[in-house]
C-alpha cells in the first residue's frame, strides 16, 4: 500500500474559461499531462479576476480531489458532465463565406463537402502550398454541389496571410481550423521546439 501522496503540480491561469487562448492552452496542456503522467497530481485553477486570489489560495491548500477549478471572488466551480436533450434543429450553414484551413487535407475536404451539401453558398479553402491538379478536381466537385469555392494560399502562423484570408465577399461567417501537422510526442518528451 502506497501511503505517500502523489507530487502535485498546480497551474493557475486567468480567464482560461472566458476567452484567453494562452490560458486555455495551458489548461489543455495540463489536461494532457494529467492523462499521460498519472503519478503526478495536476490541479488546474482558473481565476476570473484579481479579487479571486484569496479563494485561489484556499483551493490550492484544500485536499478536495478535483483537477479543475474555476474561481471568482464569490464562487468556486468545478466542471461536471450533465445530460441535456439533443437539439432537434438540423445544422444549416449561415449565408456568407466559410473559411476552412487545411483545405487540401482529408479533414478539410470532408468538412467542405459537408458544408456544400448543407447549402453553404461560399467556401474558402486555405493551405500553405499551391493546390495540385487532384486538389483542383476536388474543388470543382464541391462547386458542382452549388457552392462558390475558392482557394487561398496562406499560413495561419503569418498574420498578413490570415488578414488576406479573412477578406471575403460575402463576409466570413464561420472558420473551421482543420489544418495540422502530425508531430506528436508524449508530454515527457516535448521540448521548446515542439511547443513552438
Amino acid at each position: 500500500l502506497n501511503t505517500h501522496p502523489r507530487p502535485r503540480l498546480s497551474l493557475v491561469t486567468r480567464q482560461a474559461w472566458s476567452g484567453d487562448p494562452r490560458a486555455a492552452a495551458i489548461w489543455g496542456l495540463g489536461r494532457c499531462a494529467a492523462l499521460e503522467v498519472p503519478d503526478l497530481e495536476i490541479r488546474l485553477v482558473d481565476m476570473e479576476e484579481e479579487g479571486a486570489l484569496p479563494n485561489v489560495a484556499r483551493v490550492l491548500a484544500s485536499s478536495i480531489e478535483e483537477d479543475g477549478w474555476r474561481v471568482s471572488e464569490t464562487t468556486v466551480k468545478v466542471p461536471r458532465l450533465i445530460d441535456i436533450p439533443l437539439p432537434s434543429a438540423q445544422f444549416q450553414p449561415r449565408h456568407g463565406t466559410w473559411v476552412i484551413t487545411g483545405g487540401r487535407g482529408a479533414l478539410g475536404r470532408h468538412v467542405a463537402k459537408f458544408l456544400a451539401e448543407k447549402g453553404a453558398s461560399h467556401i474558402r479553402l486555405a493551405g500553405r502550398s499551391e493546390p495540385s491538379q487532384e486538389d483542383l478536381a476536388a474543388f470543382e466537385a464541391l462547386s458542382s454541389l452549388g457552392a462558390c469555392v475558392d482557394y487561398v494560399t496562406a499560413d495561419v502562423h503569418v498574420e498578413k496571410d490570415v488578414e488576406n484570408l479573412l477578406k471575403a465577399d460575402p463576409p466570413v461567417v464561420g472558420i473551421i481550423h482543420a489544418a495540422g501537422v502530425l508531430d506528436d510526442h508524449s508530454i515527457l518528451h516535448l521540448n521548446r521546439e515542439h511547443l513552438n
